[in-house]
């Protein structure tokens, strides 16, 4: 009697068991992942993009107002600054620029917020129809963690000013480097679940062939 063959491994099955694998993560990280993914719809989605569009609308509101005290752009705009560029910076606002540049760093917190949640759930649906982990939704938590330190260190010098406090200083320029740095990342982490959501559907995987019954 012949030996039985085994049948090769689904391709469904071992996505839908790798989803279920992430989706049984009993950590801190995999629960918050996972209930994250569970409400990445597009309505979802949508409502934060909504959120960061609104926030970003009422900051370019008020850098207008403010870009007619001083031509140069707000500390969280830049890509690095000295610690001696706060200060001078903040001479040239005066009174009504630093009320204003309040105000801006109000909303800088909301739109922070918005922006990460937006693309938390825009990594979760590209690494689930790419067949990756959703763990990755939580990356731009990273991001998230060094804005709202920038904009609360910031909102600190901001209030204490005249004083000076050079170590605050250097401590916003470093969060705001940061920031960017792990913004750009998470631009390449959505690139990279782009070309891997491009490669399933254009070119799947083959099942494996098995032999006929005659050559085993």
């Amino acid at each position: 009697m012949p030996p039985r063959r085994r049948a090769p491994p689904s391709p469904v099955a071992a996505e839908s068991s790798s989803v279920a694998g992430d989706a049984s993560d009993n950590s801190l990280l995999g629960t918050a992942s996972t209930f994250v993914y569970r409400h990445s719809s597009t309505l979802h989605f949508l409502m934060a993009l909504m959120g960061a569009s609104f926030f970003g609308w009422r900051i370019s509101i008020n850098a207008d107002e403010l870009a007619g005290i001083t031509q140069h752009p707000i500390l969280t705009a830049r890509f690095s600054y000295a610690p001696q560029d706060v200060y001078t910076f903040l001479h040239q606002l005066g009174d009504q620029g630093i009320n204003l540049y309040l105000n801006i760093n109000m909303l800088e917190l909301g739109f922070a917020v918005s922006a990460a949640v937006g693309l938390s759930f825009l990594i979760g649906n590209i690494y689930d129809k790419g067949g990756l982990s959703h763990q990755w939704n939580l990356f731009p938590a990273i991001f998230l963690v060094f804005d709202l330190a920038e904009t609360a260190v910031i909102r600190w010098l901001l209030f204490t000013y005249p004083t000076p406090n050079l170590k605050l200083a250097w401590a916003a320029s470093e969060l705001t480097r940061y920031k960017f740095r792990f913004l750009l990342y998470t631009s390449g982490v959505i690139l990279f679940g782009l070309i891997a959501w491009g490669r399933k559907t254009y070119f799947p995987s083959r099942p494996a062939v098995s032999a006929p019954d005659h050559l085993e």
